[in-house]
């Protein structure tokens, strides 16, 4: 849904407009999006809104190109973090040898059934 602007500088590219966004396809293990003109280059960020919640060791294939394993907190992405119907970032990772995608920030879905946060069922809550 967008184009990465960039310059080449001696024998670096270096992005102008790298913040890209799409809409998930693919299955919950191996995850697609379509995004005019993108390419991927380190330091590319993408938005993507899941239609599933992934599987284990879930990919990233953007454009048909590689498929490239999704890391959070420096290991493979394990099942449910990422909840179907929400967006998410990811910043490309093209260290040749061990390109990925990195889940930017942290994966909501952690927080959906865990003790940090008070269910209230009527009533007033007073802090």
């Amino acid at each position: 849904m967008g184009y990465v602007n960039k310059i080449n500088i001696g024998s670096g590219t270096h992005l102008i407009e790298p913040t890209l966004y799409a809409i998930a396809g693919g299955t919950a293990s191996a995850i697609t999006a379509s995004i005019n003109g993108f390419e991927a280059v380190s330091g590319a960020i993408v938005y993507i809104t899941m239609i599933d919640d992934n599987a284990a060791n879930a990919t990233l294939n953007i454009n048909s190109g590689t498929a490239r394993d999704i890391y959070y907190n420096d290991s493979k992405i394990t099942a449910g973090k990422l909840a179907s119907g929400r967006t998410y970032g990811f910043v490309y990772d093209g260290t040749s040898g061990s390109e990925k995608w990195i889940l930017i920030g942290d994966a909501l879905a952690d927080h959906l059934h865990d003790d940090r946060y008070l269910t209230l069922t009527g009533g007033t809550l007073n802090g």
